[in-house]
């Protein structure tokens, strides 16, 4: 018989808390926002937290269905257009790898250390692409905004897509 460390407990613990929060609580979200630009970043991030808030999803870097990451970059040295910023958008998600180490654990099967070492990781990549904005007006953020949450929120409506 093999004896299960208190971590790894604590881990298939966390995973069942991770399935019964999928069947009756809010879906939990989670994103980052990466930008050098300190006040660029903050209204960025306060957009996404609204819509996220709005949607009535949890947000959560503790076993989240899904992960955003906004990467935005000022142009420079652009001659068309100094004041346009490039946004890299990325999905991630570890949900399927959760399911199956939860498939196992309820069959009492063990967990393979190489499942166990994906279960620590991020996820998978589920989705990139990119946007570029003229300016850094309301206006264009807000639009940049519902389109990368719409899209976010479509692709992750459903556990295990």
């Amino acid at each position: 018989m093999k004896i299960i460390s208190t971590p790894a407990i604590a881990f298939v613990l966390s995973l069942l808390t991770f399935a019964d929060c999928q069947a009756g609580e809010a879906q939990r979200l989670s994103y980052a926002v990466i930008c050098e630009d300190a006040q660029l970043s903050a209204r960025i991030d306060a957009g996404v937290r609204t819509r996220l808030m709005v949607a009535k999803k949890d947000i959560s870097e503790k076993f989240p269905a899904g992960k955003l990451y906004l990467y935005l970059q000022r142009d420079v040295n652009d001659k068309k257009n100094p004041n346009g910023i490039s946004v890299a958008i990325a999905h991630v998600s570890n949900v399927q790898t959760a399911s199956l180490a939860l498939g196992l654990i309820q069959k009492k099967e063990p967990v393979p250390a190489q499942l166990s070492a994906m279960l620590r990781e991020e996820g998978f990549l589920k989705h990139l692409s990119v946007a570029h904005i003229d300016e850094a007006s309301d206006e264009e953020i807000e639009t940049l905004l519902d389109s990368v949450l719409n899209t976010f929120l479509s692709k992750n409506s459903t556990v295990g897509d």
